[in-house]
Protein backbone atom coordinates (compact mmCIF):
# COMPACT_ATOMS: atom_id res chain seq x y z
CA UNK A 1 0.00 0.00 0.00
CA UNK A 2 1.43 3.42 -0.93
CA UNK A 3 2.21 5.94 1.73
CA UNK A 4 1.19 9.57 1.56
CA UNK A 5 2.82 12.95 1.97
CA UNK A 6 1.27 14.51 5.02
CA UNK A 7 0.67 17.84 3.36
CA UNK A 8 -0.87 16.52 0.16
CA UNK A 9 -2.57 13.19 0.92
CA UNK A 10 -1.42 12.05 -2.52
CA UNK A 11 -0.04 8.49 -2.64
CA UNK A 12 3.67 8.67 -3.25
CA UNK A 13 6.97 7.33 -2.08
CA UNK A 14 8.22 8.89 1.17
CA UNK A 15 11.53 9.76 -0.47
CA UNK A 16 9.75 12.09 -2.88
CA UNK A 17 8.06 13.90 -0.01
CA UNK A 18 11.38 14.33 1.76
CA UNK A 19 13.05 15.36 -1.50
CA UNK A 20 10.63 18.24 -1.90
CA UNK A 21 10.80 19.27 1.71
CA UNK A 22 14.55 19.10 2.20
CA UNK A 23 16.24 20.74 -0.83
CA UNK A 24 13.76 23.57 -1.25
CA UNK A 25 12.46 24.21 2.23
CA UNK A 26 15.90 23.90 3.78
CA UNK A 27 17.25 26.72 1.62
CA UNK A 28 17.77 29.93 3.55
CA UNK A 29 14.75 32.22 3.40
CA UNK A 30 12.57 29.61 1.64
CA UNK A 31 9.37 31.23 2.88
CA UNK A 32 10.77 34.65 1.97
CA UNK A 33 11.86 33.48 -1.50
CA UNK A 34 8.43 32.19 -2.55
CA UNK A 35 5.07 33.82 -2.02
CA UNK A 36 2.27 31.80 -0.43
CA UNK A 37 0.68 31.36 -3.87
CA UNK A 38 3.98 30.14 -5.35
CA UNK A 39 4.31 27.62 -2.51
CA UNK A 40 0.84 26.29 -3.34
CA UNK A 41 1.96 25.86 -6.95
CA UNK A 42 5.20 24.17 -5.88
CA UNK A 43 3.17 21.67 -3.88
CA UNK A 44 0.90 21.03 -6.87
CA UNK A 45 3.96 20.51 -9.05
CA UNK A 46 5.43 18.15 -6.45
CA UNK A 47 2.22 16.14 -6.37
CA UNK A 48 2.14 15.95 -10.16
CA UNK A 49 5.72 14.69 -10.29
CA UNK A 50 4.95 12.14 -7.56
CA UNK A 51 2.24 10.58 -9.73
CA UNK A 52 3.61 11.24 -13.24
CA UNK A 53 7.39 11.08 -12.56
CA UNK A 54 8.03 14.40 -14.35
CA UNK A 55 6.45 17.69 -15.35
CA UNK A 56 6.67 19.71 -18.54
CA UNK A 57 5.30 23.19 -19.16
CA UNK A 58 2.46 21.65 -21.19
CA UNK A 59 1.35 19.75 -18.08
CA UNK A 60 0.48 23.08 -16.50
CA UNK A 61 -2.54 23.23 -18.81
CA UNK A 62 -3.94 20.09 -17.15
CA UNK A 63 -5.93 19.77 -13.94
CA UNK A 64 -5.38 21.00 -11.24
CA UNK A 65 -3.16 23.68 -12.75
CA UNK A 66 -5.74 24.83 -15.31
CA UNK A 67 -8.15 25.47 -12.44
CA UNK A 68 -5.64 28.00 -11.09
CA UNK A 69 -4.84 29.73 -14.38
CA UNK A 70 -2.68 27.17 -16.16
CA UNK A 71 0.61 27.88 -17.84
CA UNK A 72 -0.10 31.60 -18.09
CA UNK A 73 -0.54 31.91 -14.33
CA UNK A 74 2.61 29.85 -13.74
CA UNK A 75 4.55 32.26 -15.98
CA UNK A 76 3.02 35.18 -14.10
CA UNK A 77 4.06 33.70 -10.75
CA UNK A 78 7.55 32.42 -11.60
CA UNK A 79 8.49 34.47 -14.67
CA UNK A 80 11.53 33.49 -16.68
CA UNK A 81 12.64 31.17 -13.87
CA UNK A 82 9.78 28.72 -14.60
CA UNK A 83 11.61 26.42 -17.07
CA UNK A 84 14.65 26.12 -14.80
CA UNK A 85 12.47 25.58 -11.75
CA UNK A 86 10.56 22.75 -13.46
CA UNK A 87 13.84 21.18 -14.56
CA UNK A 88 15.25 21.41 -11.02
CA UNK A 89 12.12 19.92 -9.48
CA UNK A 90 12.13 17.10 -12.05
CA UNK A 91 15.73 16.32 -11.15
CA UNK A 92 15.17 16.48 -7.39
CA UNK A 93 11.84 14.70 -7.19
CA UNK A 94 12.09 12.08 -9.92
CA UNK A 95 15.37 10.72 -8.56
Amino acid sequence: MPTTCRSSFIPTRPARCRSFTNPLASKPNFRDTFSPEQIIWLRLIRDHIATSLSIDPEDLELSPFNQRGGLGKAHQLFGEKLPGLLEELNTILAA
